[in-house]
């Protein structure tokens, strides 16, 4: 706006060249700081490089950081297995998966009862 302005005030002889020089480089200056602030703001987003499961969180809001510390942990959960121990000695209940998935993988439900 500032620089619309002056440039309209050069062009009818109001202000001198060097006067609207000066007004474009504040304007590049204020183009350069915001361009900064975006690349630093690009800096406190945290992007996985695939989807998963994030474990536990091993800092807290407003922690204090240092380069390359150990935040949380990401798991593809199609390279997860797990060994369940049945203390119940029930066998689970297996399903299987729905015709509308693709998946071949059964889902095991255990009735916990409280101890």
């Amino acid at each position: 706006m500032e620089y619309a302005n002056a440039k309209v005030l050069a062009d009818s002889g109001v202000i001198s060249p060097s006067q609207l020089a000066l007004v474009q480089a504040k304007l590049d200056k204020a183009r350069a700081e915001a361009a900064l602030a975006a690349s630093h703001l690009q800096f406190t987003s945290i992007r996985a490089p695939f989807e998963g499961l994030i474990g536990e969180l091993k800092v807290r809001l407003g922690s204090l950081l240092e380069e390359g510390e150990l935040l949380t942990t990401l798991s593809d959960p199609s390279q997860l297995w797990d060994t369940l121990k049945n203390p119940s000695g029930l066998p689970p209940r297996a399903s299987k998966p729905s015709p509308a998935t693709s998946k071949s993988y059964c889902k095991l439900t255990w009735k916990c009862l409280p101890t």
